[in-house]
């Protein structure tokens, strides 16, 4: 609409930031919203200063009062059940902008500006380009941020967007001289995700999978295969909410020209946990891997050093989810999961056992051994996931089924074997489609 009306775009900017606010307003309040906007104005305030450790600091105390007994209390003051979720969520998401903004605001700083005083630990900020192009013209201000943080599409339930992808993409838009923005195909694929959402909603009125997550009792009494029709049924319903919350948002996000991340892969045909990090929540993944992995070192400090980063990405992973014990468990146990998978990879590549196989080897034995290999790691990983899914003593229960004989465990191997040479076939297959169409 500002588009057609040929509203100047520091006005359309203002028009949509108010009107953002004003929603947030209404549904979770005056209170609420001021705590949001305090945040704002002292990571801006920091960002200014150009030091990186500070804003950490910021950015770790606020995730700190996140879970203090005082934020609880007036949660339930202020917010009912309902939107005491939705705001955890929503100030999550929150959050992670904050830092991006602060981030990136001060690597604009050290790159247009080399020459100001600048610290020491800013020059770690040369490890943030992310690609997404540094030809800004102005250095970000408070507006930029209020309108990056309470963007509606993407406040309630994400995804992340990395502030410097998300500026580019939006002020390439509004300035440019017409409107490009396909609105039909937008509106084609909002109809398909509010279709699963229905779906959605009808199969969690009628079946009662995720409260069995939630009873010892009942699970005690079923059968092996029954537990873990459950587990993966709740894997499979987890990735069409968040393609769901992921694909409206995305498609939302488009009118203002902002190109969506892939929505979350299915994880029946995700053969690898490195994989599933990468391609289900690419924004989370995105911002780990840019102001954390690659800052700290990432793939240039040989095997140990991607271990010691990878380690420190997924304990902030345990931090922003909540500090929870079973959620340490689910990081702990995909931290397990990649480090096996990266371990095997180097033994592939670089043991001469492994390069002796890999040259012996057809390609279809290759693909067999791999299956047979992944397997017991695909089941760490998938314990891993249950502490995520369920609490502590019921995904504890989960694992005592499974592993209850040498049969069962043996017949589970079979299974889990058959299904990963499927993926991986799914997954080379996709991967040829790909070569041929680069190629096209």
């Amino acid at each position: 609409m500002c588009y057609f009306l040929s509203v100047q775009v520091k006005v359309r900017i203002c028009i949509l930031s108010v009107y953002d606010i004003l929603v947030i307003n209404y549904f979770f309040g005056v209170r609420p919203f001021l705590l949001l906007l305090a945040k704002c104005i002292i990571m801006y305030s920091i960002s200014r200063l150009g030091r990186i450790r500070l804003v950490w600091l910021a950015f770790l105390a606020f995730m700190l009062s996140d879970i203090s007994s005082l934020t609880s209390y007036y949660k339930w003051k202020y917010l009912n059940i309902s939107s005491i979720y939705r705001y955890t969520i929503a100030n999550g998401f929150f959050e992670l902008s904050l830092l991006s903004f602060a981030l990136d605001k001060i690597h604009w700083r050290t790159t247009h500006h080399p020459r100001n005083n600048v610290t020491s630990d800013n020059l770690q900020t040369q490890e943030l380009s992310s690609g997404v192009g540094n030809d800004e013209e102005r250095e970000p201000n408070f507006l930029d941020l209020v309108f990056y943080v309470f963007h509606l599409p993407k406040f309630n339930h994400g995804p992340f967007y990395p502030f410097k992808k998300f500026h580019f993409e939006v002020m390439s838009c509004f300035k440019a001289a017409t409107y490009t923005v396909n609105i039909w195909d937008i509106v084609k694929k909002l109809l398909r995700f509010m279709l699963w959402a229905l779906f959605l909603e009808f199969q969690l009125h009628y079946f009662y999978y995720s409260q069995l997550g939630f009873s010892e009792d009942i699970l005690e009494q079923m059968s092996l295969p029954a537990v873990m029709a459950a587990g993966y049924w709740q894997g499979q319903m987890f990735m069409v909410k968040y393609v769901c919350f992921y694909g409206i948002s995305g498609q939302l996000l488009r009118f203002d020209g902002v190109i969506p991340f892939s929505n979350p892969r299915c994880i029946s045909w995700v053969y690898s946990y490195t994989d599933m990090w990468r391609y289900f929540d690419v924004g989370l993944y995105e911002f780990v891997k840019m102001y954390i992995y690659i800052p700290i070192g990432g793939s240039k400090c040989g095997y140990i050093g991607q271990l010691v980063s990878s380690a420190i990405s997924f304990f902030f992973i345990f931090m922003w989810h909540g500090f929870y014990l079973n959620l340490f468990y689910w990081c702990l146990g995909n931290f397990i999961t990649v480090s096996l998978e990266r371990l095997g990879q180097e033994f592939m590549k670089h043991s001469a056992l492994g390069i002796q196989l890999q040259s012996k080897l057809s390609p279809a034995w290759q693909l067999r051994l791999l299956a047979i290999v992944l397997a017991p790691v695909y089941v760490v990983s998938c314990w891993g996931i249950f502490f995520f899914f369920f609490d502590i003593d019921v995904t504890l229960v989960i694992i005592k089924k499974m592993t209850a004989s040498w049969l069962s465990m043996f017949l589970e191997m079979v299974v889990i074997t058959s299904a990963m040479h499927n993926a991986l076939d799914i997954s080379m297959r996709k991967q040829a489609e790909k070569e041929i169409q680069r190629v096209d």
